[in-house]
């Protein structure tokens, strides 16, 4: 018999500790080489997949520019549609099938070098890259959420080694996020304070920007999928430009923030949220702006936050479909 949903969503801290345990005593090797390709290759590289897979590397993309690193994340689709010849791509899939990303990976092929993220390491995909990544997020039986979780720190795993291959760079905080994410379903009076929260919504708006647009993305479609909601990912600014005329009572404003908002706009988007009725969730590493719950996690670099911020959601989803399943 498989896992619950909220069953499995409890073993995403200890999929992640795995993970980092792995990359440590084995895989280390696998990091440096994807390292020295990328370091090698003059015009950049395209991280791409479907779904979790295109969302993940949202987080990195950022860090690797700051870095000199002309870095790019599309979907599969688009990217076959508007290749812009990077020397590098990096393909990910937890099944290593995906259609999309086998096709464009067929017109790759010959072009220079392919990585691949993936959790499949016996797969098509596998079989055409240069340098495998494992995710090592094992088994799931429904929607990606340890495969996502995995893929965002194999990216930062992966950043860390093409942008700083002396120091341990995120390696502390995603071992601490790890713990993090094992004890925040052990807090039953949470999970409440949440179900309570959205127990009478029908419409999710959640606000993102930077790196949190990883996590907002695959937030909305695991509530999509998983709880059969309405559920759009947003920009934060973005929202502030007509989005937010739909929020009404029976919405959830979700904010994902680093707490380093520029211009005001995480407390300007709570704030009419919540004056046209909107439940509001913040979910941040530090500050605390006006919301009817804050869910706090540990301060950690931008592109890893999107760890927390997605687990944090996932706390949400879990209490709600519980609740569902309950009825």
């Amino acid at each position: 018999m498989s896992l619950s949903y909220l069953s499995e969503l409890k073993t995403q801290g200890r999929a992640l500790a795995t993970c980092l345990d792995d990359y440590e005593t084995g895989l280390e090797d696998r990091l440096s080489a994807a390292a020295r390709l990328v370091r090698a290759a003059d015009g950049g590289i395209v991280f791409t997949g479907m779904g979790a897979s295109a969302y993940a590397p949202l987080a990195v993309v950022e860090e690797l520019r700051r870095h000199g690193v002309a870095a790019r994340a599309e979907n599969a689709h688009e990217a076959l549609r508007d290749d812009r010849g990077e020397p590098v791509v990096c393909a990910i899939s937890k099944s290593g099938g995906t259609r999309e990303v086998q096709d464009y990976i067929a017109r790759r092929r010959g072009d220079g070098p392919i990585l691949g993220l993936i959790n499949a390491e016996t797969s098509p995909l596998a079989e055409a890259c240069e340098v495998v990544l494992p995710m090592r997020a094992g088994p799931e039986a429904h929607i990606a959420n340890k495969s996502f979780v995995c893929s965002v720190a194999v990216l930062n795993l992966l950043a860390d080694a093409i942008c700083r291959p002396s120091s341990d760079g995120v390696r502390p905080e995603l071992r601490a996020l790890a713990g993090w994410c094992s004890e925040l379903f052990e807090d039953a009076a949470l999970a409440g304070r949440l179900a309570a929260l959205a127990a009478n919504c029908t419409q999710v708006d959640i606000l993102a920007y930077g790196p949190a647009r990883a996590a907002a993305l695959q937030t909305a479609l695991v509530f999509r999928e998983v709880l059969a909601l309405s559920t759009a990912a947003i920009d934060t600014a973005d929202y502030l430009h007509g989005w937010w005329k739909t929020a009404g009572p029976r919405t959830l404003t979700i904010v994902l923030s680093s707490g380093r908002a520029e211009g005001g706009a995480e407390e300007e988007a709570l704030r009419r949220a919540a004056g046209r009725g909107s439940a509001t969730l913040l979910v941040s590493g530090e500050g605390a702006l006006g919301a009817d719950l804050v869910l706090a996690h540990p301060r950690v670099a931008d592109q890893v936050a999107p760890i927390a911020q997605f687990v944090g959601c996932s706390a949400l989803a879990g209490a709600l479909r519980e609740a569902l399943d309950a009825t």
